[in-house]
């Protein structure tokens, strides 16, 4: 009998540094740190992780996408091949999206506190 076991994947986007910082008039100035900080975690089982890599790397072939796919730079047919294997595959994700001027203290202990409650969540 075939073990099987349970993944999760979590990626961030956005700048964790400093929305503004003072300049030498005293004025609060804009970083161009990013306004939300992002999570992502998909939870994959070994079954759809196997299938999920085999078709991926099919409709990167058929693309001729030979880089890791980022999504700043794929096209929109790619972009939906994508998309109608993860229907195909009934992956879940769970997205968190945290508004950095309401966060009060650091950044970075509420994100491993965020990446901790979506793991209960999930198993």
């Amino acid at each position: 009998m075939n073990k099987s076991y349970n993944y999760i994947f979590v990626d961030e986007s956005g700048d964790p540094g400093k929305l503004f910082k003072i300049n030498s008039g005293g004025k609060r100035v804009a970083t161009g740190a990013s306004l939300y900080y992002i999570l992502s975690a998909v939870c994959i089982n070994s079954r759809q992780l196997f299938l999920l890599e085999n078709m991926v790397m099919e409709i990167k072939n058929k693309f001729g996408y030979k880089k890791e796919i980022k999504s700043t730079d794929v096209s929109l047919s790619l972009y939906k091949a994508l998309l109608n294997i993860i229907n195909k595959l009934d992956i879940k994700f769970i997205i968190v999206s945290l508004i950095r001027k309401s966060i009060k203290g650091n950044l970075r202990r509420l994100v491993e506190k965020t990446i901790m409650f979506l793991m209960n969540i999930i198993w």
